[in-house]
């Protein structure tokens, strides 16, 4: 697995744990090797992304490749051509993609871009599966924070687009059925969750916390400003805008049975999601 040190990383290898399937994770730096072996890889790697010549020894051993890309990477299309070779030359049978769902809207680069890896990997000769998660529940950390801490939380597109987010959690299990299940070879599998606004996620806040919480939007200016501030590359500030702003038109809506049928029950919805969370903080603070 590449990408073993980041959220989902971390996810798939504690569910890949529980159906007994050895992994090799490649993370980044020496002090991740720790934490990739706790979560149940049977081995860690540091592998550079930008120095392909080493990519086909730190293969040895796989039998089979699942890709997780760093977010929004500019040179993904390029660490992915240069990876299925290496997988080619060291004759891995199976190589799963982690994309994201509806690749092909081209107003979000870093969606097209998982596109262009995706056409790779059809015409790479290599069986393959595709895993297309929507966005995370566990995104909505942050906005948790502030609604708890001062009653609102500020997004940069329209508080009232329906996004049909998903639980890292039943991705990982999902994830974790797809490569241990043959059957699943040369499938593509949208993961998403149930469409709601942020609207609605603020008054899921508002239920559980008990008081009221208010979703505001406020202007992709102002936001990327702040977002620029804060250190992140002008590449990527630009690639969010982009899905703030096709979010902002259109919402990011997928359907959750394909998921469902994977995990085979229903998916961990917002409110759930969020009372569990707020379970966990009451436990922590005890």
């Amino acid at each position: 697995m590449t990408g073993a040190a980041g959220k989902t990383g971390r996810a798939i290898l504690s569910a890949l744990r529980t159906r007994g399937l050895a992994c090799l994770a490649w993370v980044r730096r020496p002090e991740q090797i720790e934490d990739a072996l706790s979560r149940g890889a049977v081995e860690a790697r540091v592998v550079d992304l930008s120095q392909p010549e080493t990519f086909v020894s730190a293969l040895v051993g796989a039998d089979s490749v699942y890709h997780i890309c760093p977010n929004m990477h500019p040179d993904e299309v390029v660490i992915a051509s240069e990876l299925l070779a290496a997988a080619a030359r060291q004759g891995v049978e199976r190589f799963v993609l982690h994309s994201v769902m509806h690749p092909q809207i081209e107003a979000m680069p870093h969606h097209w871009r998982k596109m262009r890896v995706e056409e790779l990997l059809l015409s790479s000769g290599l069986t393959f599966s595709l895993i297309q998660p929507s966005a995370y529940l566990q995104n909505l950390l942050p906005y948790w924070r502030l609604a708890r801490n001062r009653g609102n939380f500020e997004l940069p597109f329209s508080v009232d687009a329906p996004i049909s987010m998903v639980d890292l959690g039943d991705v990982a299990a999902a994830v974790a059925e797809v490569l241990t299940d043959p059957e699943h070879a040369f499938g593509t599998y949208p993961l998403a969750g149930r469409a709601q606004s942020h609207r609605d996620v603020a008054e899921i806040f508002s239920s559980v916390l008990g008081r009221p919480i208010e979703a505001r939007r406020i202007p992709v200016d102002r936001w990327a400003e702040s977002a620029r501030a804060a250190g992140l590359t002008p590449g990527r500030v630009d690639d969010l805008i982009s899905m703030f702003n096709h979010y902002d038109r259109h919402g990011f809506v997928g359907s959750p049975k394909v998921l469902e049928s994977l995990l085979g029950r229903p998916v961990v919805g917002i409110d759930t999601w969020v009372r569990r969370l707020a379970q966990r903080d009451a436990r922590a603070a005890e």
